[in-house]
């Protein structure tokens, strides 16, 4: 990947269609479960709510354009090779674990998986308090990482013309 692809790529992913979508879906959830509380119901929650996910996301995708570059990883999703829905389901839930290197072999993803962890820790600082704990960091990290294979399943599975669009990693 070059500095330039990783540059474009961070740019897109962080403030690109994709991120606003998934910013807007996490503010909906979060805004139907009214969670936080503190933020109540209404208009302006839900602003607060979209704030949080898209300031969250911006500094994940910053901790892991950082990394990656500096670990020489690649994050981008690549679709299986595989026929069958087995086989690209495992291929889809895997790849949110994995990173290319610049040889294009395999390896756990840190930059990914730190990017995540660090970035669910970090947004405890504008949580209110009864989201502002370690176990609600914790919380946050699955849910992104289960977010991000329910995203590699839409880029797997769903036909390219509409995945091109909502690139979010």
């Amino acid at each position: 990947m070059t500095a330039s692809e990783r540059a474009r790529k961070y740019i897109l992913g962080a403030f690109g269609p994709g991120a606003i979508l998934r910013a807007a879906a996490s503010g909906g959830i979060s805004q139907w479960t009214e969670t936080p509380k503190e933020w109540g119901v209404g208009p302006e929650a839900y602003g607060d709510r979209f704030g949080n996910a898209f300031a969250k996301h911006v500094v994940r995708e910053a901790l892991e354009y950082g990394m990656s570059a500096a670990l020489h990883e690649d994050n981008r999703y690549f679709r299986s090779t595989e026929t069958g829905f087995f086989k690209r389901s495992k291929h889809a839930v895997a790849s949110a674990f994995v990173a290319r290197n610049d040889a294009g072999g395999e390896h756990f993803a840190y930059s990914r998986f730190g990017s995540v962890l660090g970035a669910s820790f970090v947004s405890r600082l504008w949580q209110p308090r009864s989201e502002d704990g370690s176990g609600d960091a914790v919380m946050s990290f699955g849910l992104t990482m289960a977010a991000d294979i329910g995203f590699n399943f839409f880029h797997e599975f769903c036909p390219r013309t509409l995945t091109r669009h909502f690139r979010v990693h």
